[in-house]
């Protein structure tokens, strides 16, 4: 065999080992490929369920939000009602007071004192 025969069954061998070390390497990047395009899959998946978990998130907060402004809607309201109601229940104790004063200095009246009987069987009622 000639030098150039051996020559060339040299790079042969050589050009087959790298050709076997492509192939390797070409299976390798294959298999992280595919490995690749699953992880893709799974993570769509994933995307798409937090997608519909945040809808849904997103309307149970509306529906809370809601729920809030009604809340503080009738907490208003209800301020409102505390207000008139301390007003009133002055107003009762200042007539009240006026009345009992009026039986007291004026022992002889029937109205006065019918009245502080009266105001006094509503209020034992309470």
């Amino acid at each position: 065999m000639d030098k150039y025969t051996a020559s060339l069954l040299d790079k042969n061998h050589r050009l087959e080992g790298t050709l076997l070390e492509l192939q390797k390497q070409l299976n390798q990047s294959k298999a992280e490929h595919d490995t690749l395009i699953n992880d893709i899959e799974i993570l769509r998946k994933d995307i798409d369920n937090l997608k519909n978990e945040n809808k849904a998130l997103l309307s149970q907060s509306n529906s809370y939000f809601d729920e809030w402004q009604n809340e503080r809607t009738t907490s208003r309201g209800l301020r409102e009602q505390c207000k008139e109601y301390a007003k009133d229940t002055s107003k009762y104790l200042y007539l009240t007071g006026h009345i009992r004063m009026k039986a007291e200095v004026n022992p002889s009246v029937s109205r006065y004192i019918d009245l502080v009987n009266y105001i006094d069987r509503l209020e034992w009622e309470k």
